[in-house]
């Protein structure tokens, strides 16, 4: 037909898929460690380390992230952790990709005083909970989503350390908790 224009649907579609966290990858405690000094030669500072914990990388909806952080302050700086969860969402089509970040949690922890040898800051399922979202999408060719756990040493006229700490979040419950109602958090509202 000469005239015919083309025609726009729009439509939704379901790409969530069931993500199972009791992978024995995502069900193993990691460590990370990362380590920094201020100026540099004859003048540097004794090193600012700092090591983070989590029991696993793989966590369910509306569970949160216990985490354990260590920092040695070797400097003569104060310090402050800063603790990020991220949700990044990338969209493909057509040959390009678009996509945005939104920040789900962020604690700050008290000053870390100069000096100051084995400051340990634990965070527990409440403090740290990834409320009510989707869980992450891996296997799709239209849209990836993923989740980043970030702990950065904010030091004053320094390079922070930082470490990137990615997760996984399913919809089937971890074993040691299928059977018992879970443990949720509400959406803000």
């Amino acid at each position: 037909r000469l005239f015919h224009f083309d025609k726009t649907v729009l439509g939704i579609i379901q790409v969530v898929d069931r993500v199972d966290i009791n992978v024995p990858a995502l069900m193993s405690p990691v460590e990370y460690e990362d380590e920094k000094t201020i100026c540099c030669l004859c003048c540097a500072s004794p090193p600012i380390t700092l090591t983070v914990n989590v029991p696993r990388t793989g966590f369910w909806i509306g569970e949160g992230i216990p985490l354990t952080a260590r920092l040695d302050n070797g400097s003569g700086k104060i310090i402050y952790l800063l603790v990020t969860v991220t949700k990044t969402v990338t969209f493909y089509a057509q040959g390009s990709t678009n996509g945005n970040r939104e920040i789900l949690n962020e604690i700050q922890s008290p000053p870390i005083q100069p000096r100051s040898t084995n400051f340990r800051w634990t965070l527990s399922t409440e403090e740290l909970a990834i409320r009510s979202t989707i869980p992450t999408i891996a296997n799709s060719e239209i849209v990836l989503l993923q989740y980043n756990l970030r702990v950065k040493a904010l030091i004053p006229w320094a390079i922070n350390a930082a470490i990137d700490i990615p997760f996984t979040l399913g919809n089937i419950p971890p074993q040691s908790t299928a059977g018992q109602p879970p443990i949720l958090y509400p959406s803000p509202q």
